[in-house]
Parts: structure tokens; sequence; C-alpha cells
């Protein structure tokens, strides 16, 4: 989905199952004239889960070179048998592409999760933004 500039729709996947000790990737959003990356997520864990999820966000220049580190880390509430919601936001370079990967760091019991991410960019005017959220699927 490319997102123009002046439009705000939000890139969503609903009810991903994360499996136990298990790390999943999530996909990518590309963006030109990033300003903030918005962030809500919406996890469900079972009653005798001991451990929450862990979403880790990568930055990528410019292709194939993606930085090793993430740049963003994020541990979401972890509550076991309840469905926690909470909405996150981060500063991003101005331009690039973000690889997401959700880590599961319960070993015995699946999280449930919708994701909704939401780019603000800068408006120069005449210059066009775009904002390209290549989501997937766990399968």
């Amino acid at each position: 989905m490319v997102v123009p500039g002046g439009e705000k729709k939000p890139g969503i996947l609903r009810d991903q199952i994360i499996p136990a000790g298990t790390t999943v990737q999530l996909g990518t959003i590309s963006y030109t004239r990033g300003k903030k990356l918005w962030m809500t997520t919406r996890v469900t864990y079972n009653a005798s889960a001991t451990d929450g999820i862990t979403i880790r966000i990568y930055y990528t220049p410019i292709e194939e070179l993606e930085d090793t580190s993430p740049l963003i880390t994020e541990i979401p509430t972890f509550s076991a048998g309840s469905t926690v919601q909470e909405t996150f936001n981060y500063s991003v370079p101005l331009n690039g592409k973000l690889r997401i990967e959700v880590q599961n760091n319960d070993e015995n019991y699946d999280a449930t999760l919708t994701i909704i991410f939401q780019m603000d960019t800068y408006n120069y005017g005449e210059s066009e933004t775009y904002t390209s959220y290549n989501l997937t699927a766990v399968s």
C-alpha cells in the first residue's frame, strides 16, 4: 500500500499469532521525508504465559545496507491472561526503509498481536512524500 504524504492511512496487521519461542518477520515500511513513526500494539497473552513479546525495527538507509542493531526496540507491557493495547512513537531518519520483527519471549504459549503503523512525514511544499507498508501476515 502506497500512501501519498497528505493522506493518513495506516498499515495494519490484525490478529497475528506469534508462535511460542519464535521470532517472525512482519515486513517493511519504505518512506521518504519521514518525521515520526507511530506504532499501536494490541497483544493478547495466554493466562499461563510467563513472558511477553519484543518488537525490533531495523533501519536501512539504502538497499542492502541494513543496520545490524535495531533502530527501535520496544517491549510492550506484559500481563498474563490479558489484552494490552499501547501506542508508541519514534523519531525516524528522513528517508529509508524499516524492517519489523517480533519475538515471542514465552517458550510455551503463543501471543496474538494486532499492530498498526502510521508514518508522519514532512511536507516541503511541492515535494512529494510517500509511505509504503509492505506488511506480511505470519504464516
